[in-house]
This record gives C-alpha cells, structure tokens and sequence, in this order.
C-alpha cells in the first residue's frame, strides 16, 4: 500500500470518528431534552426510555462499523471470498 492509499485511508477514518462523535454529543443532547420534555409535561407515562434504548441500539451500531471495522466482514473476508470465487470458476 503506497503513502497516497495509507493517507486515504487515515483521512476516511477520521471522518468515520468525527461522524460517530457527533453522532453520540446528537445522542446526549437531544435524550437530556427528551427526558426534561417528558418529565414535565407527562411525568406517569416515561416514554423517553424507550427513545434512549432504541437510539442506542443504532448509537452500538454505529459505534461497531466505526471501532471494530473489517472484524467481521473486513478485508480479510473479502479476500478470502474473492480467492474461493476465482477457484471456483477456474475448475469448472
């Protein structure tokens, strides 16, 4: 991999964190607004739980794509996918 394709690569994962921080100050800050909306103008139907576990759910999500990626379908699985196709239509 020569400097341009490293650079590249460096660049895109900043932008991947800086989307998934801003993702998760969007995730604080409208869940605190969300709870104070709930609390005082329905205080016996706490509907905001369910807000807060949902969006987190996509929050772990995103969070994934962003800290673990390639660990499941990386690079390496690809490569490795690629190979098996290629055998497999060269010995047909």
């Amino acid at each position: 991999m020569d400097e341009l394709e490293k650079y590249k690569q460096a660049r895109q994962h900043i932008a991947e964190l800086k989307s998934f921080y801003v993702h998760l100050i969007w995730y604080v800050m409208a869940n605190i607004f969300l709870v104070i909306y709930n609390l005082a103008t329905v205080p016996e139907n706490l509907w905001f739980f369910w807000v807060i576990l949902f969006w987190l759910v996509g929050l772990f999500c995103h969070a994934y794509a962003v800290f673990f990626k390639g660990s499941i379908f990386g690079k390496r699985w690809e490569d490795k996918k690629l190979q098996e196709l290629i055998n497999k239509e060269t010995h047909q």
